[in-house]
């Protein structure tokens, strides 16, 4: 039984709340409160059929009216190809922004995937029993400067998601969502792979013109000096607060429970308030810290961890071995309960690195500073390594010595 998705925060709430940032220069805009107090209008269109990207759109309807300075949409209504329904209610008044547009939306289908191949979204690869049945409903409060969407209730398929949104229109873009999902099954929406056939032989070495053996290519540059995390300097571009939570989620056959992705962005930095999961192949894992530096200078940024920490532990590490595909020379079952925590600060180029292992009945503390892109990784610092047992961990490495004495007691080095 999938738990229970969080209940959901109101669009109000601190979750919504996006930081504060000049907003764009005010420019002359249509006022309602410029019409005549007594100046009365109606608008009733309705049309049987239309065509749109070659499939008919029926029953398009829109009645509104306009009266005492406001505009009420009565109904804005139509039959979508995928035997869809859309319906937009909602009232247009004059507030101290502007025009503002305070309604709803009711969006239903049971023939998701014709509606997505209407829309021109390729879904051949997604399981034909799922994008069947898709139903949204919300309320929008929209005004020249920000959109805000509350109250959000979305099932598609199985899976039932709440949440709720905010949009500001400033200088610089102002993000804020709460997504709460009760479960999904990833593996029924992930593409079938494509079985093709393993190449037969070699590849036929490369030649020169003269059918001479081409020379042999020069090494690449050493990338050390370039942050890979330079690409995430898109996220430097607007601020957001992010929350979300999945109760039950599967992959690849195995059950995932309790996921938290708990994030602001601000000026830059990224922090990770709670990034956790409680159950990931017998993993429990839960980060938190920051990621500053994201905001691009002369184009590129240069992002580094600041007070990252993370904890990782388990009770074995043979599911979550499968799952992630880990060849390990070890079996991972030999490795028994496991726990990893640490903090990291610094560029991953020069990353100052403070961590403990217990695993294998031992224990491995880390002390330095590690440059893990050089064309030879090092670390510099102090590594602590003890073991009530050396000889069965050398039992684990398939280490055949046998001492003279029988026995060799723990390990204790620094």
């Amino acid at each position: 039984v999938a738990p229970k998705a969080a209940p959901l925060n109101d669009a109000n709430s601190s979750a919504l709340v996006i930081p504060t940032s000049k907003p764009k220069t005010k420019q002359e805009s249509f006022s309602l409160k410029a019409l005549p107090d007594n100046l009365e209008a109606g608008l009733d269109i309705a049309i049987e059929a239309l065509t749109f990207k070659g499939k008919a759109i029926r029953q398009a309807k829109l009645t509104a009216e306009l009266a005492n300075q406001e505009i009420t949409l009565s109904q804005l209504s139509a039959l979508l190809p995928g035997n869809t329904d859309l319906a937009v209610f909602g009232i247009v008044a004059e507030q101290t922004k502007g025009p503002a547009f305070d309604g709803s939306v009711d969006l239903a289908t049971n023939d998701l995937r014709g509606m997505l191949d209407w829309l021109g979204a390729d879904a051949g690869d997604i399981a034909k029993d799922r994008l069947r049945k898709l139903a949204v409903s919300g309320k929008i409060l929209a005004n020249p400067e920000t959109f805000n969407l509350s109250a959000l209730d979305l099932q598609i398929d199985s899976t039932n998601v709440e949440g709720a949104a905010t949009v500001a229109l400033r200088d610089r873009l102002s993000l804020g969502a709460t997504v709460n999902v009760d479960k999904i099954n990833l593996d029924a929406y992930l593409p079938t792979p494509n079985k093709s056939a393993a190449p037969s032989g070699k590849p036929a070495p490369k030649t020169t013109e003269n059918n001479k053996p081409a020379p042999a290519a020069r090494p690449a540059p050493s990338t050390s000096a370039v942050n890979p995390l330079a690409p995430l300097g898109l996220l430097g571009t607007f601020d957001m607060n992010l929350k979300a939570s999945v109760g039950a989620l599967t992959f690849k056959g195995v059950p995932v429970l309790n996921v938290v992705v708990d994030s602001t962005l601000m000026n830059g930095t990224l922090t990770f308030n709670d990034w956790s999961v409680k159950n990931l192949a017998s993993i429990e894992g839960k980060v938190t810290g920051n990621l500053a530096g994201l905001n691009p200078s002369n184009g590129l940024a240069d992002p580094f961890f600041q007070d990252f920490k993370f904890n990782i532990r388990g009770k074995s590490l043979k599911r979550f071995f499968k799952l992630m595909e880990i060849q390990s020379p070890i079996d991972p079952g030999k490795f028994g309960a496991v726990a990893l925590t640490g903090v990291l600060n610094g560029k991953p180029q020069n990353l100052k690195v403070s961590a403990n292992m217990n695993a294998l009945r031992g224990t491995v503390a880390i002390n330095g500073t590690a440059q893990p892109l050089d064309p030879l990784p090092s670390l510099t610092g102090q590594i602590a390594l003890s073991h009530p047992n050396l000889l069965s961990l050398l039992r684990t490495f398939d280490v055949a010595y046998r001492p003279a004495s029988g026995t060799l007691g723990g390990v204790n080095l620094q």
